[in-house]
């Protein structure tokens, strides 16, 4: 972005509800399908979309900025939730579609010289950045509510702190009482250490676990009794996960029972001495620059919400005791689900005191919003010795995130499916089946306030929905709240995520790797436009539209399913097959022999 804001000639009014009269670019934060006359409607992400590399470049370089300079306050940096870049918010209300939304409307003015640009429902980030860049003359309030809403948000901001530590507490007393007040267990030797979270007890039988599913059990010259499972358990029935995990021979183990009480105060200690050196941050942070565009706000704004109040007492914890587990059981090698979390960190730090090989598994698929897998010399958080991927597209990503390609390993992916009967198989009699996947919490949002506008749009169908079960839930409530006061027809599910594939008829999903295991399954998937900000696309620059329909609204997924359904058995089964054949590069079957190479010396 090479223009300057101080040529921007619109005005720009915020407000909390569409405007009544006038005329200029109406815009709403959180996409929903407005109409007013006299004034034309524009989807910000289209132009997010146009720039998203050179922003996101910028930000990541910030990014990288700041943890060369927080790794030299403390060694925790890697442990705390603002050392890891992502896109969207997960568990902290943080994300980076202000900023990106923020630039996008100043590409806008630019574009459209004099006019007014009315946006509704912008939160106070959105509108700092806004007021940092441009005159006062530039911003106008359009009512109380929007000036209220600043003053409401701080106060939301302070209540989020008190929260967090309300939360802390809650999870350190829950851990406590779940912590038998008994000598500590030793865990046994092992060759390998498994780390990985058990999401649904009842799925255990059949799927394994969320991540690595069975694809680990029967690895040739690997005895089972020299894999050691480690799960995290603080969410989890201990006693009914340990049976089932005991009948598909599974030697487990569960965090907390190797709780030691100096763990505790390790954790305590240095959690006073990050709280402390981190305030420095505030005041020697890097700047954000994209182009001419420059922002303070944006590092007070992460720093406040992802580092000063999120000091990291449990992954501190989980350092310690995985640390003392390694050096009990002896392991050589230590495999977890590869995603940059603070944990994984906390592991990889452990593992090298001891000088074992690491080895992460990126299970799903990553689109641009992972800004985590750029690798790079300069802030570089502790990294996995070697990255094991699912497929030929997973490699390449790596690779062109800067992996070195001797770390990348191809092992395939318990998500890919030998056992398919009835490729492309469909229901020719009874009501179709659609089943829509939610992967990211506002994808939900976005597709409720879509349907609800026309709740009558599918009546031809029976929609099922299944929801993100692990985080999001929240926003998902509002969006059923708001499908039911519309009138719209539909019922949620859960259970095992293949039986509802298979059950179904069509598969509709914007980002979650669930929606290419439907493929992998012979259903036909179609992607719609649920994105907050950047494509989620997860075959990188490949055009794969003749294959996987993208939808831009409601309409155009209206349409591909009437086209879909005239099909015949054999042109569905056709289509089906092309798209299977597609998510066979990205999901790939599973080599046991480079598994068995990978956990050898």
């Amino acid at each position: 972005m090479q223009y300057s804001t101080q040529h921007i000639k619109s005005q720009i009014k915020f407000s909390c509800e569409p405007p009544r009269e006038g005329g200029g670019i109406l815009l709403h934060y959180e996409h929903e399908p407005v109409s007013v006359e006299g004034w034309a409607t524009h989807d910000i992400r289209k132009i997010i979309n146009l720039h998203e590399d050179e922003w996101l470049l910028a930000i990541e370089s910030w990014h990288r900025d700041l943890s060369e300079y927080a790794e030299k306050l403390t060694q925790w940096w890697w442990l705390i939730p603002g050392s890891r870049l992502i896109l969207w918010e997960s568990s902290i209300p943080f994300s980076l579609k202000p900023i990106l939304f923020a630039l996008a409307v100043i590409d806008l003015c630019n574009q459209q010289g004099k006019g007014v640009v009315w946006i509704v429902g912008a939160p106070d980030e959105l509108v700092g950045y806004l007021n940092e860049w441009l005159d006062n003359d530039k911003i106008v309030h359009i009512d109380t509510k929007v000036k209220e809403k600043k003053t409401n948000q701080q106060n939301k901001n302070t209540f989020k702190v008190t929260r967090f530590y309300l939360r802390m507490l809650k999870w350190l007393v829950f851990f406590f009482m779940r912590v038998p007040f008994r000598r500590r267990k030793h865990i046994a030797a092992s060759s390998v250490i498994v780390n990985s979270t058990i999401l649904d007890c009842d799925l255990i039988d059949t799927v394994g676990d969320h991540f690595f599913g069975h694809m680990l059990d029967e690895i040739n010259d690997l005895p089972k009794e020299q894999v050691a499972w480690l799960y995290n358990d603080l969410a989890i029935d201990k006693i009914k996960a340990k049976s089932k995990l005991t009948g598909i021979g599974r030697r487990a183990n569960f965090i907390s029972d190797y709780f030691h009480w100096s763990d505790l105060w390790f954790a305590l200690r240095e959690s006073i001495k990050i709280k402390r050196v981190m305030q420095k941050l505030f005041t020697n942070s890097p700047q954000l620059c994209i182009g001419e565009i420059k922002s303070s706000k944006f590092s007070s704004y992460f720093i406040s919400n992802l580092v000063i109040d999120n000091i990291p007492i449990f992954d501190l914890i989980f350092y310690s005791q995985i640390r003392r587990i390694i050096a009990e059981s002896g392991a050589r090698v230590l495999i977890y689900p590869y995603e940059e979390k603070t944990i994984e960190r906390a592991m990889i730090m452990a593992a090298q005191e001891h000088h074992i090989k690491t080895i992460g598994f990126a299970h799903a698929a990553y689109s641009k919003g992972h800004l985590y897998i750029r690798w790079d010399k300069k802030g570089e958080p502790p990294r996995p010795d070697y990255i094991a991927v699912t497929g030929e597209i997973a490699r390449k990503r790596f690779e062109d995130a800067g992996v070195p390609s001797q770390k990348i390993i191809v092992t395939g992916s318990p998500r890919y499916h030998t056992n398919v009967s009835d490729i492309g198989s469909m229901n020719l009699k009874q009501r179709k089946k659609i089943l829509f996947i939610v992967g990211l919490g506002f994808e939900m949002r976005i597709f409720s306030a879509m349907i609800s506008k026309n709740p009558n749009i599918l009546t031809k169908y029976d929609l099922h929905i299944r929801r993100s079960y692990h985080s999001w839930f929240e926003e998902q409530n509002k969006a059923e709240k708001r499908m039911q006061r519309a009138g719209v027809e539909y019922s949620c599910e859960n259970g095992e995520l293949v039986t509802q594939i298979d059950e179904s008829d069509i598969v509709l999903y914007e980002a979650t790797s669930a929606g290419l295991e439907a493929v992998l399954r012979g259903k036909l998937a179609i992607r719609l436009n649920l994105s907050e900000t950047i494509s989620t696309n997860h075959f990188l620059d490949m055009s794969t539209e003749q294959h996987i329909k993208y939808c831009q609204n409601l309409e155009e997924f209206v349409l591909q399913l009437d086209d879909i359904f005239s099909l015949t058995v054999e042109q569905y089964a056709a289509a089906a097959q092309q798209q299977r054949e597609l998510a066979e590069r990205l999901f790939s079957p599973i080599d046991k022999i480079a598994i068995g190479n990978l956990l050898s010396h």
